[in-house]
């Protein structure tokens, strides 16, 4: 889920948490969240971020 106070919640298929970043009316303005075929997720921010076209996100274990 992409908050749209600058945050971001992902849930597993199981509706648990796990992973979150930013926080309430934080700099990260995104309107879209998508993955590709080997569960890699990438964030596109909205114009607020103008130096960002898409972010690629990384997983920590």
């Amino acid at each position: 889920m992409v908050g749209r106070g600058g945050f971001l919640t992902i849930f597993d298929l199981d509706f648990n948490i796990v992973g979150e970043l930013g926080f309430f009316n934080d700099s990260l303005r995104a309107h879209d969240l998508a993955a590709d075929s080997k569960g890699n997720l990438y964030l596109f921010p909205t114009h607020a971020n103008f130096e960002h076209q898409v972010i690629a996100l990384k997983r920590i274990q």
